[in-house]
């Protein structure tokens, strides 16, 4: 049930980051850590897309893992679900952490100077 709740999040966030066009910030702010992300429409799209790949991903492997192995089949799906739910997670720290905008060279200096 757990990852059942997990994967509806990361699609709702994914569906409207795809529909919007613009990543949710309050979200990011949440899972990513503080900081500015901002990236261009397409960029927030394909982000979108990949936080929306779990749910359909794990409905089609479950179907077919219960087509090929009948009712012994759900320790695999389960197992099969936590490893998709882990390999987009990761996979969307990494690309949160490359969009994440740092300071520039001045402001880091500005921020140097203030703390001296």
């Amino acid at each position: 049930m757990c990852l059942l709740i997990v994967e509806v999040l990361m699609l709702i966030a994914g569906l409207g980051a795809i529909f919007t066009g613009k990543l949710p910030e309050s979200l990011f702010k949440l899972l990513f850590g503080k900081g500015e992300y901002h990236t261009d429409p397409q960029s927030a799209r394909l982000f979108g897309l990949l936080l929306a790949t779990p749910l359909p991903l794990a409905f089609a492997a479950g179907l077919l893992l219960g087509i090929l192995f009948g009712p012994d089949a759900g320790l695999y799906a389960t197992l099969l679900e936590i490893l998709i739910i882990v390999t987009v997670g990761i996979v969307s720290i990494i690309a949160a952490q490359k969009i994440k905008n740092r300071p520039s060279a001045s402001q880091s200096t500005l921020l140097e100077q203030e703390i001296l």
